[in-house]
């Protein structure tokens, strides 16, 4: 424990991204490999039941949480209150809502799964039961590693779960025992294991008479002037799975949780890495450096999106089969589309942070508002019509509407004109090169040093 509390903080753009990039691209990969032996060993329906018993309470839990976690990246980022009054305060409210959550959550799952998965109620409502309070408290107390743009400690801490979890699987693949209820064990298990390890890094900053009741106010008000702009986020971000879930059956929703796992991995790598940082960076400096940053981060995120995004929809035909088995080739139209449209929706997230960071929240809110609706609207017709591979459509034109809206408030709000986002030009490509040698040298001498 005293040698990751000793370890530096990424504080330069450069430097934190490419951190959160290294931690995302293991994450990411461990979620890619138990991905391939879930469905390798489950098959596509069961591989559906999977992913609609994990897909709840994970939407569920980001919901329950009003907005706590963000607002302590915020308060923690423009370093508000005393750090021990914040940190305590924030653990003792987080804890508190993440319960009630938890017990919502419960008598909601029977109706949100659905009466053809009854025989599933029972163990859905005892994974949320453990699930909010755990991956709840666990989202408070890395929000305020970023928000002190710690990215060491938080992207070390955040990659326990993935890495538990994929561990688990192994084991259980090789003893043969793998199956819905122990792979849902073992997600479980993973983030309850991983909260307590974060808990015991951050307990001896949390005191119970440190905690203030004014503090805890101001918290909970600022986790609610976010709420809706996240209650929205949320929603866009999952609109896709929220009408496959409710709308197919486990074998298709098998069907469509690998074409989306192969689409959205590469991008997802850029995309959380940038706004992770993005959020708390833009939250922290002055207004005369922000339209820099902003401008930086859309530049950069448009290029190596638009990379990413022809790089995996080439390689979708051939290696979609190939890593989870011929019982999935039907996914490879739909995992196309879907790489079209989760570059957009990518690109539509970080400025939806960004947004956020400068405090436009009702903007943001505004922007995923464009997204989600558009995509509720349409999805459920398009879907029941076209089948699966219509869902790559509707979020192509559902993020392309709500990044219009956008960009448009970043030049009438922030002074960022188009232009100065527009990463596709040999500018970006050559300091985007730079900034990845630079790294690249600089990651190697530390590991000769060492």
């Amino acid at each position: 424990m005293p040698l990751l509390r000793a370890l530096p903080s990424a504080s330069s753009p450069a430097r934190a991204i490419s951190a959160t990039f290294v931690s995302n691209a293991a994450i990411i990969l461990c979620g890619a490999v138990t991905g391939v032996i879930a469905a390798r060993v489950l098959g596509p329906e069961a591989r559906g039941t999977l992913a609609v018993l994990m897909f709840w309470p994970q939407l569920l839990a980001t919901i329950g949480m009003l907005s706590i976690p963000d607002a302590v990246v915020q308060q923690t980022a423009a370093r508000e209150p005393d750090e021990r009054i914040g940190r305590s305060t924030s653990f003792v409210l987080g804890m508190g809502i993440a319960v009630v959550a938890a017990l919502a959550a419960v008598v909601a799952m029977p109706s949100l799964i659905g009466k053809e998965r009854h025989t599933w109620a029972l163990m859905s409502q005892l994974y949320v039961a453990i699930y909010i309070p755990f991956y709840g408290v666990g989202l408070v107390l890395l929000g305020a590693d970023q928000g002190r743009l710690n990215f060491v400690r938080y992207n070390s801490l955040r990659s326990i779960p993935p890495i538990l979890y994929l561990v688990a699987c192994v084991a259980l693949y090789t003893t043969g025992t793998l199956t819905v209820s122990t792979a849902a064990a073992s997600s479980l298990g993973a983030a309850a294991i991983a909260s307590t390890v974060m808990l015991c890094f951050a307990w001896q900053d949390i005191k119970l008479n440190a905690v203030k009741m004014q503090a805890g106010t101001r918290l909970l008000k600022q986790g609610l002037a976010l709420h809706a702009s996240t209650l929205l986020s949320t929603l866009s971000e999952c609109a896709d799975r929220l009408v496959v879930a409710l709308t197919l059956s486990d074998q298709a929703v098998g069907q469509y949780a690998i074409a989306f796992t192969v689409a959205s991995a590469s991008c997802s790598i850029v995309v959380i890495s940038v706004y992770t940082f993005a959020f708390p960076a833009v939250s922290s400096c002055s207004p005369e450096r922000r339209k820099t940053m902003i401008a930086s981060v859309m530049r950069i995120s448009t290029l190596v999106i638009t990379v990413t995004t022809v790089m995996v929809m080439a390689a979708a035909p051939a290696g979609l089969p190939l890593l989870f088995g011929r019982r999935f080739a039907d996914a490879v139209p739909t995992a196309e589309m879907l790489c079209l449209g989760c570059g957009l929706a990518g690109l539509r997230t970080i400025g939806v942070r960004v947004l956020r960071g400068a405090r436009l929240n009702r903007s943001a809110a505004f922007a995923d508002a464009i997204n989600c609706g558009t995509f509720l609207v349409l999805g459920p017709f398009a879907v029941k019509t076209f089948g699966v591979v219509a869902v790559g459509a509707v979020m192509l034109l559902s993020n392309a509407a709500a990044i219009w809206y956008l960009l448009s408030e970043m030049d009438r709000s922030l002074a960022v004109p188009l232009r100065e986002c527009w990463g596709l030009n040999l500018r970006t490509v050559n300091n985007t090169i730079k900034s990845i040698r630079y790294e690249l040298d600089r990651w190697t001498r530390k590991l000769l040093e060492a």
